[in-house]
């Protein structure tokens, strides 16, 4: 998706996934990750919006925040994953933007990962 590297709080770093489900009955997508904390996980904030396009051009859908808070608290798996109201057709495709902002409040030095 994106690595981020070194962080200065307040920064925001953005990242675009497009994705197209290729199933070939109407089905769930649902979003979450495997996330390992060395104590930054609760100081990085994650906004997942699911729209259409690519920055500038990127429009959000209607209720389109789909995750807002701490990458600690991010869905870990299948059962709490991120889902919207509706089941994705064959060959749908839509883009969810990811941003990550790093708190004020962080030891230096702290580190966190997700997959």
């Amino acid at each position: 998706m994106f690595e981020l590297g070194p962080l200065e709080p307040g920064r925001l770093a953005t990242s675009y996934e497009r994705l197209t489900y290729r199933g070939a009955a109407a089905g769930e997508i649902r979003l979450f990750a495997d996330v390992e904390d060395a104590g930054l996980a609760r100081h990085l904030n994650v906004t997942v919006t699911s729209g259409t396009g690519r920055a500038a051009g990127f429009v959000a859908d209607q209720d389109g925040v789909l995750f807002s808070g701490p990458l600690s608290r991010f869905p870990t798996g299948w059962a709490d994953g991120i889902t919207g109201d509706d089941l994705w057709n064959a060959g749908e495709t839509r883009t969810f933007r990811f941003e990550v902002r790093l708190s004020e409040n962080v030891a230096a030095g702290a580190t966190a990962g997700a997959t």
